[in-house]
Order: structure tokens, then sequence, then C-alpha cells
């Protein structure tokens, strides 16, 4: 098994090398406290702050950080326009959503621009400390209030279990045949699936269908 990266201090003890974080959030008393908070855990390293979205991918490059902890509301151009410019440009790199926004909306808008974490700011300090190092370790993070506001807009959406299936199904781009045969019944059976999904989303086409659900948080396209 590989050693997790560290350094071997003078005394021959091995230290685990810390995250590097950058910050970015227009309020400068949010930046000291998560500042405070993650050097205080001992695991990661605040390595640049950033108040607005027009200087991140810049800061982003020139400070070497493995994860940017990104609020939605930012002075100039928004949160998302921030994620979308640091995915145009690396595309590796690894963002956590720290913000105020709880609803399906806004956590599909973030996750399908290429956040791969979010966390609101009235969850659990802990909670950002999770996401941080699990994005970080390459897997996806939604704090428990985010996933469970994620479930309830799903379940208030109308659609029965099965039906949930399918159009998680359909936003993969999977045809009617494979879906049948992912869940082990009839082709008809899923048409009459997808006659019902479109109805309720009040959609034309399976793009279209997909692509409401995605906007109301129903699904996620990753």
């Amino acid at each position: 098994m590989t050693a997790p990266p560290g350094r071997t201090a003078h005394d021959g003890t091995f230290r685990r090398t810390p995250i590097a974080v950058i910050v970015v959030d227009a309020h400068a008393l949010v930046r000291i406290g998560i500042r405070t908070l993650l050097e205080r855990e001992g695991r990661f390293a605040v390595v640049a702050e950033v108040p607005d979205a027009e200087s991140v991918v810049e800061k982003y490059e020139a400070s070497g950080a493995g994860v940017v902890l990104m609020d939605l509301q930012l002075g100039g151009s928004s949160g998302l326009d921030a994620i979308r410019a640091l995915v145009a440009t690396q595309p590796n790199v690894r963002i956590v959503v720290l913000t105020d926004h709880a609803d399906g909306d806004h956590v599909s808008a973030a996750m399908s621009a290429g956040a791969q974490g979010y966390v609101l700011k009235s969850d659990d300090p802990a909670e950002i400390v999770a996401a941080l190092q699990t994005v970080h370790n390459g897997r996806r993070y939604l704090s428990p209030a985010v996933s469970e506001t994620l479930a309830g807009a799903l379940a208030a959406s109308g659609l029965t279990y099965r039906e949930r299936q399918v159009i998680g199904l359909m936003a993969r781009g999977e045809k009617n045949r494979d879906i049948a045969r992912a869940l082990g019944v009839a082709e008809e059976t899923v048409k009459g699936h997808v006659k019902n999904i479109l109805a309720k989303l009040g959609a034309s086409t399976r793009t279209e269908a997909v692509s409401r659900a995605a906007r109301r948080g129903w699904i996620r396209i990753d």
C-alpha cells in the first residue's frame, strides 16, 4: 500500500502533510473563521483567501491548493461562474461549496458546474472538515442537511420509486432496452414509466425531462 503524503520530522516521526485549501468568500469575518477552524484541525493549511470570483483562477494557480472551499454568493460574478472558470482551466480541481443556499436548484447547479462537495454554513463545523477531506480523497460529499433537502425535493416530485430509478438511468443516457435490462423489467414497462415521467414533468422529450428534474434538484447529473 502506498504511504499517504507526508514528511519525516527531525525526531524521525512521520507527519502528514496538511491539505492546502484556498478559501473563497466575500466576507472577511467568514474567511477568518474558516482559517481558524481549519488551522485548529491541524490537517489543513489555508494557503490563500479570495473575496471575489474574478481572481479565483489566478489565486488557485499561484497557491498550489489541493481543495477550493467556495461560497456561491461572491462580489461581481457568482460562485457558479468561478466554479466553471476553474474547471475549464483546471479539470482536476477539487471544489467544496460552503453556502447559505440549501435549495435543490443551487445544489444541482453547483454539482453540475463541477463542484464535488456541498456544505451549508448552518451545518456543524465538522461537516466542513469532512467535506474537505472526502473531496480531497477524490470522492463526493453532501452534508446530511443537503442530502435531506434533495431527498425531500425528490419525494415531493410525485415520481414513484421506480420512476426515480428510470429517470436516473435516463440521465446517464441509457436507452429503454438498457433500462429494462438494468431493472429486470420488460421494455414496454419502461416505456410506460417514461411516458408518466414526461407527463409529470411537463416535458416533451427525454432530454427536457432530465434537464427539468436536475434543475429542481430531483436528480444529479455527474
